[in-house]
């Protein structure tokens, strides 16, 4: 004969769904390490980059809607199009938002630019978060290098995002501005 505990069910359901969000964590964690240990090589192709960032914000804008801060794209200069891998090139942008994303408070701005001219793409991320010490600006794109309390986060998503954008021919720098 078995007995009802009230609110039992719920209580298993929140396990589950804790236990569930713990092996997405985890999962995520692994992938990002191997990605970074073993990276693919570019399967370059002609991207349209202004189309590329565009859906890159209609995917993370609803992310950066919940926490309260804003993201615009500006593409005003750069090519057109360009011989990238876009999975990876989106990857690499991504990570540089999400990042921005972490230090930016509520209220606060994200912007995605592109410039440059017909040959050279740059694409900017700039947020209104407190910004970095000298002491990370040096570090910031160093595997397992992170500012999280407590451990949080691998420290693997710029260190990968400098790498992507190193093994599609370019270069990759950090600054702080008022």
């Amino acid at each position: 004969r078995s007995e009802r505990v009230p609110g039992r069910a719920s209580q298993v359901f929140e396990v589950i769904g804790k236990s569930a969000g713990e092996l997405r964590s985890l999962d995520n964690s692994v992938t990002e390490f191997l990605r970074f240990a073993r990276p693919p090589r570019p399967a370059l192709e002609p991207v349209e980059v202004r189309s590329l960032l565009a859906d890159l914000v209609t995917f993370i804008g609803p992310e950066c809607s919940r926490k309260g801060v804003s993201l615009s794209l500006g593409t005003r200069g750069g090519p057109e199009t360009l011989s990238a891998d876009p999975f990876q090139l989106k990857h690499a942008v991504l990570n540089l938002v999400l990042n921005a994303l972490q230090a930016t408070p509520a209220g606060g701005v994200i912007a995605i630019e592109t410039a440059g001219d017909a040959e050279t793409l740059e694409v900017r991320v700039r947020d209104t978060g407190e910004g970095m010490t000298g002491d990370v600006l040096k570090r910031v794109f160093e595997a397992f290098f992170t500012t999280k309390p407590g451990g949080e986060g691998t420290g693997l998503g710029l260190a990968i995002s400098f790498e992507i954008v190193h093994e599609l021919g370019g270069t990759m720098r950090a600054s702080n501005s008022p």
